[in-house]
């Protein structure tokens, strides 16, 4: 008997212990959110061994279905935020960086400038494009000043050399060698004064395919930068567009940006200014030539159209954009008010002057044929101040007369 009450009492105990530790993971199997969820223990049937009393304890509280998946807490949901964001923060630099890799060196100074823009101001993307397009573009408008400067010029200088022409022209006529002595005197000591007065004109010669040479290096830079940067497809571009052209990194799905290119494109045909500074006539050939090379750009412009599905329309905001301040630019170096301000001759002056130049050179067009060359070692000064001056009238130099 002493045996049978031992094992009755430790079964007592074993369920004292078992109903104990039931209670107590029902008391902290709560959720965060206030609710209570089912343990593996109290969702199970109670062991045999289990009294009627220690079931109804168990199963006291409001249980509920336990859900798919269970929250995370506070602290942790804020760290995988702030691991995702650091995921997309190195995804994004990785990016930049590759795109800089991928560019030559001054289109990769055009992607940090541009990351540094976009940084600084908290702009999007396109419209940090925009702005550094467009400061870029002011940057390079006073050489735009200069190089009407030096084509102005070249004009007057053609215009004022009309006297040392003639005086040139006759000097090739005289008949006696004082007389030709005397005249061509003449002429060098006009010439002189004019190059003393406007300046050396081959150097002036240089300005314009100079400045035209530094404009399209810069536009090349950053259009190879910007473009290495869409093809990078950084998190951020692909949500840094606006309208209809949320994504930049890929071609408009609308075709918005290329019919704006085209648009721009001809308006620059047609109103941007040219480096020569459109002034007036000019010899049939070269007038010819100019209006063969305006509907090549027209017809070039029309190929936005089928090519804007090949081209990121980042790279097509950027083109718009720098087309769009090149039409502005010509506009404004064709107003009269700017050029007066500027200290450039008016457009009605330019075209006047080369208007009398070119009636100078056809009244003047003497017999065609060989002449020594200014270069030559044989030829004499006189020889080189001849056949250098009518270089600057497009004629043929001509050898003075003995």
């Amino acid at each position: 008997m002493g045996m049978e009450s031992l094992i009755q009492r430790l079964n007592s105990e074993h369920r004292q212990q078992q109903s104990g530790g039931s209670s107590w993971h029902h008391q902290h199997s709560s959720s965060w959110g206030g609710l209570r969820y089912k343990s593996t223990k109290a969702a199970a049937a109670p062991s045999q061994s289990a009294t009627q009393d220690d079931v109804a304890t168990s199963s006291g509280a409001e249980l509920t279905t336990p859900p798919e998946f269970f929250p995370l807490p506070e602290s942790s949901s804020m760290e995988v935020v702030s691991a995702i964001h650091q995921a997309c923060d190195a995804l994004e630099r990785a990016s930049i960086a590759g795109a800089k890799a991928d560019a030559f060196f001054s289109a990769s100074w055009c992607i940090s400038g541009l990351q540094a823009v976009h940084e600084a101001l908290g702009s999007p993307w396109w419209v940090s494009i925009l702005i550094f397009n467009i400061s870029l573009r002011c940057c390079t408008f006073p050489l735009m000043v200069l190089a009407q400067k030096g084509s102005a010029k070249m004009m007057e200088f053609n215009h004022n050399l009309l006297h040392a022409k003639k005086l040139q022209e006759a000097a090739m006529k005289a008949t006696s060698q004082e007389e030709h002595q005397r005249l061509f005197k003449a002429f060098r000591t006009e010439y002189t004064k004019q190059v003393s007065k406007h300046g050396d004109p081959v150097k002036q010669a240089l300005v314009v395919p100079g400045i035209m040479l530094l404009n399209g290096g810069v536009f090349i830079s950053i259009f190879n930068g910007i473009s290495k940067l869409m093809d990078s497809k950084a998190p951020s571009l692909t949500t840094g567009g606006a309208f209809w052209f949320g994504d930049l990194t890929v071609p408009d799905p609308l075709f918005g940006l290329p019919v704006m290119c085209t648009l721009v494109t001809l308006a620059m045909v047609e109103y941007g200014i040219n480096l020569t500074g459109d002034a007036g006539p000019m010899p049939a050939e070269r007038q010819s030539m100019q209006q063969g090379l305006k509907w090549f750009l027209r017809v070039m412009a029309l190929m936005f159209l089928p090519a804007g599905n090949y081209v990121a329309a980042g790279t097509a905001l950027l083109w718009v954009s720098n087309t769009g301040f090149g039409v502005g630019q010509g506009l404004l170096l064709r107003s009269a008010w700017f050029r007066s301000r500027v200290g450039l001759p008016s457009m009605e002056a330019l075209r006047e002057m080369n208007a009398r130049v070119l009636e100078a050179n056809a009244a003047a067009g003497g017999p065609a044929g060989p002449a020594p060359s200014p270069f030559s070692p044989k030829a004499t000064d006189a020889q080189a101040a001849a056949a250098a001056a009518p270089l600057l009238f497009n004629q043929p130099p001509q050898g003075p007369r003995r």
